[in-house]
């Protein structure tokens, strides 16, 4: 079983947007620290990239960078170059009411500076949902940084960064479907950065991603994947595992971040969610798909961990829908 497919293909992006800045220098620009992940990749010139008080790091065409979580970043034409927010450098040369929590905009581009040397930058930030988004996000490091030098990763990261701008180049003159065909490029850079990432520097990850690096875990998490409705217990895990409940239950902890059973629950919850946004409609049959052999039950787990009654949550999707 493909675990790491399991879990992202089970993860949608809500929101997304893209947009390219073509900047003459000098120019600067701040990005607050914020739960949403987003990316910035240079397409020409060079920039420099400085974040969390760490030494400043020079970005040439080609690199690209992702920060999952947290952190204040800046990136400018030169060090000591004139800053302000991007919130403003969107009001004032693109759009007068943006701001941070705003969605689904178009794709956009951006002409400012000050008139020297080039360079253009192609980002976007990428919203997921809580639960299983929250899981990935916080399995992967703050920053990511994928180097122009890497010719495995130029070889897909520039068709698709093509793909981007050719979107916002779309979007810029009214071509309708800009919004879906968002989304799936956003989903697509998110997965692969995610894989990538994985493949590459296990070591940098935690959480999630992390299990599936330790044989033991990624025997129960595939347990838990393959057969959600099979009424596991913390004994029957370590058996799967070939492990004492003890050694099971502290390593789990240790990587994942919280109890197998919780964690089975959560996934449970996460299938139950995906059915009913999907427009399932008995909710005594998705009890009994996950294992529940009680409705009352299944209500109770899902409202203590999706924060609505499983009622609540399908009419709030059937609404956006």
């Amino acid at each position: 079983m493909d675990l790491l497919s399991d879990i992202l293909s089970s993860v949608k992006i809500e929101n997304t947007f893209f947009g390219c800045l073509k900047l003459t220098a000098p120019w600067g620009f701040t990005i607050p620290s914020s739960d949403t992940a987003h990316f910035l990749c240079v397409t020409t010139g060079q920039c420099w990239l400085s974040r969390n008080g760490q030494p400043a790091l020079k970005l040439v065409r080609g690199d690209f960078v992702m920060f999952t979580h947290g952190g204040e970043s800046s990136f400018a034409s030169a060090k000591g170059a004139p800053m302000q927010p991007l919130v403003d450098l969107i009001q004032q040369h693109y759009l007068p009411d943006y701001s941070i929590d705003l969605r689904d905009i178009p794709p956009f581009v951006i002409h400012a500076g000050g008139g020297g040397s080039p360079t253009d930058l192609v980002g976007g930030a990428i919203d997921l949902p809580g639960g299983m988004g929250d899981v990935l996000i916080n399995a992967l490091p703050e920053f990511i940084h994928l180097s122009s030098q890497d010719p495995d990763t130029h070889r897909w990261l520039q068709p698709l960064m093509n793909l981007i701008l050719e979107e916002v180049d779309m979007a810029s003159s009214s071509a309708p479907g800009y919004l879906a065909m968002s989304k799936r490029l956003a989903e697509l850079l998110f997965l692969r950065i995610i894989q990538t990432h994985w493949m590459r520097r296990p070591e940098e990850t935690s959480g999630w991603l992390r299990g599936l690096s330790d044989p033991k875990i990624f025997k129960a998490l595939k347990a838990v994947h393959s057969a959600p409705d099979k009424p596991w217990s913390l004994a029957s895990l370590a058996v799967e595992c070939g492990m004492s409940r003890s050694a099971l239950a502290a390593r789990f902890v240790e990587l994942i971040g919280e109890p197998p059973i919780q964690y089975l629950t959560r996934w449970r919850m996460h299938l139950a969610a995906m059915k009913l946004a999907a427009g399932e409609r008995k909710t005594s049959a998705i009890a009994e798909q996950l294992g529940y052999q009680s409705e009352i039950a299944f209500s109770k787990a899902f409202k203590r961990v999706q924060g609505l009654s499983p009622v609540a949550y399908r009419r709030s999707h059937t609404s956006r829908r």
